[in-house]
């Protein structure tokens, strides 16, 4: 039988008791760090998700006020285009002679263009 001095014995004694409350304390710290770790996850991925529908709202606003522009500027053309048509038609009554006169000299502008170009 080992006989144990009684101050080795109160020395063992206070050093598992550190011993322990320093494995304890590396437990709740590793324990709070997690838990912080997972609260952070949770942070970033609700706001990562938050700025996604941000974007997607925008994109889509943006979207749906190019097509109304496009609807707009087509609109636009078009009534652009039949005014031409008509202010074309309105020369052209007013005007046969000098409508046949341009007619024929793009017709012969378009011949000698074209000629050039299988020529050279």
């Amino acid at each position: 039988m080992t006989t144990v001095h009684p101050m080795e014995a109160d020395t063992r004694i206070t050093s598992e008791s550190e011993t322990e409350s320093l494995a304890d304390r590396a437990r709740r710290s590793v324990h709070d760090a997690r838990d912080k770790a997972s609260q952070t996850a949770a942070d970033l991925r609700e706001r990562a998700e938050k700025a996604g529908h941000d974007l997607r709202d925008r994109a889509d606003r943006a979207s749906h006020d190019l097509r109304e522009r496009a609807e707009f500027e087509y609109e636009l053309g078009k009534e652009r285009l039949g005014k031409a048509g008509s202010e074309a038609e309105r020369l052209v009554k007013d005007n046969p002679a000098l409508a046949i006169a341009g007619a024929v000299g793009v017709g012969v502008l378009l011949g000698l263009a074209l000629g050039n170009s299988r020529r050279g």
